[in-house]
């Protein structure tokens, strides 16, 4: 009774494949056009054009062009208006009469003639403030400089991305021709298989694995373009092409195991490393903020100097020119005065403690910030550089593996040929062959895709005596 219940499912499958049995011809012949030859619309690009055309049309880094642009103005107000006296154009008029609308008086109260002046006129320039302007201007010029690194930062983890999803779609369409020989192998057997079972050297199970082989094949075929579609799209947008864009690559990855040890990287890391230059800049200046807060709090008087104003003034009574700094007084002095305010009670604390507190406050924890920085980007170095190694060892060993494959399932094949061997022995070395095959590709592109996450931690565009853009198969 179980024997009869076991074979039932057997029966109908059987019966079912059958009636929905492929042509193998067919399926090939839809293939092999779309898949297999490269499409005639499609843009051939290397490595070095790629990173050239993204770093020119990406849409980010037209921005930061831009946006490069505002921050070198904001800094040029800045430096000028600390180190030099400020000079302007100033023209004043009062109301005059123009045209009356409605009037029920003989005269209007507004004069038809314009008074006013034009002037040349500087505003009061501070000639020393016991450092408290000082630490502000060091401030603003710590964060134009770090706003600039970080645009440079930018443009570097862009050309990264660009290396790395290039080498992506390098390895998509690799494994898509392993795939392509998957699918072949499988189709070979199959046929072999209906021809076997046509001759009675095997079982129509043996059919149905054949078939069912095959069909794997064709669905991680199809899968695998999808995979090299959504890879395309990314890619055009790093690039700036629009996203139906398909490409033709000219180069594949070379790969080339890190020549940079533990201790140069954490060296390098320490100057250029962008999360250590951030968390160094914001330490810097809570040290300042808070070192002008105390200035703050004290009675210090700050020392002023008005180079006055020259005025040319008109009325009805006719025109005069003058020249006056204070006042009517046309004298240039060095003025000093104290402005100071304490809290006695209300927000601020007394004295003004609570605003002292906040500083210190912030000054302690950009402190913090920065050890933790150090460490955390000591620590992701260090495991960086252990997972390269990991991958290196990976590499080797796939390589290996993969020359012992390829001549196990030439074995298994040529020995199911000749009928010396079952189906599931040349499945199970096919199976052998293309994981080990993917396996590699995958293991050479992990690699290089985490040398390019440890150069960008360290802060580095390359590796000494490595280019990125040169990690290509001549």
């Amino acid at each position: 009774m179980k024997r009869i219940l076991f074979t039932i499912p057997f029966i109908l499958f059987g019966s079912f494949t059958q009636a929905q049995d492929i042509d193998l011809n067919e399926v090939e012949k839809k293939i092999k056009p779309k898949m297999f030859a490269p499409s005639p619309e499609a843009k051939v690009i290397s490595l070095h054009d790629a990173i050239s055309q993204g770093l020119r049309l990406n849409s980010q880094e037209r921005i930061r062009g831009y946006r490069k642009g505002l921050i070198e103005l904001n800094w040029k107000d800045t430096f000028e208006g600390f180190w030099f006296p400020q000079l302007s154009l100033t023209i004043n008029t009062s109301d005059h009469h123009v045209q009356s609308v409605y009037n029920n008086q003989n005269e209007t109260l507004l004069s038809k003639t314009p008074s006013g002046f034009v002037g040349l006129e500087f505003e009061d320039y501070t000639v020393f403030n016991w450092g408290r302007d000082y630490l502000d201007y060091l401030n603003e010029k710590a964060s134009y400089l770090r706003e600039n690194q970080i645009l440079t930062e930018q443009k570097r983890d862009l050309r990264f991305r660009i290396i790395d999803k290039y080498f992506n779609l390098s390895l998509l369409k690799q494994i898509r021709l392993i795939k392509k020989t998957q699918l072949r192998h499988t189709s070979f057997i199959y046929k072999l298989s209906k021809e076997k079972l046509s001759l009675g050297k095997i079982n129509r199970q043996e059919l149905l694995q054949g078939k069912e082989e095959f069909l794997r094949a064709h669905q991680e075929f199809q899968d695998i373009n999808a995979q090299v579609a959504t890879t395309e799209e990314e890619l055009a947008e790093l690039l700036g092409d629009d996203l139906s864009t398909t490409y033709t690559l000219t180069n594949q990855l070379k790969y080339s195991p890190l020549n940079i040890q533990k201790d140069e990287t954490v060296s390098l890391a320490q100057q250029k490393s962008p999360q250590l230059r951030q968390a160094n800049v914001e330490l810097e200046n809570a040290n300042r903020s808070f070192e002008k807060n105390l200035k703050d709090n004290l009675p210090l008087p700050k020392f002023t100097v008005r180079l006055g104003a020259y005025r040319h003034s008109f009325s009805n009574q006719g025109s005069q020119d003058s020249f006056t700094t204070y006042g009517d007084d046309n004298d240039v002095e060095i003025a000093a005065s104290i402005n100071m305010k304490w809290k006695i009670f209300g927000s601020g604390g007394f004295l003004n403690s609570r605003e002292r507190e906040r500083e210190y406050f912030n000054k302690r924890i950009a402190e913090i910030e920065f050890t933790e920085a150090k460490r955390d980007v000591k620590v992701a170095i260090s495991t960086f550089h252990k997972q390269i190694s990991h991958l290196e060892k990976k590499v080797e060993a796939s390589e290996a593996r993969l020359k012992n494959s390829r001549l196990l399932f030439d074995s298994a094949l040529d020995r199911y040929i000749s009928g010396k061997t079952t189906f599931p022995n040349v499945a199970l070395a096919l199976d052998s062959l293309i994981n080990t095959e993917e396996a590699f590709e995958r293991a050479k592109y992990e690699h290089l895709a985490q040398k390019l996450n440890l150069a960008n931690l360290a802060g580095v565009d390359d590796f000494p005596g490595e280019k990125f853009d040169n990690l290509v198969v001549r």
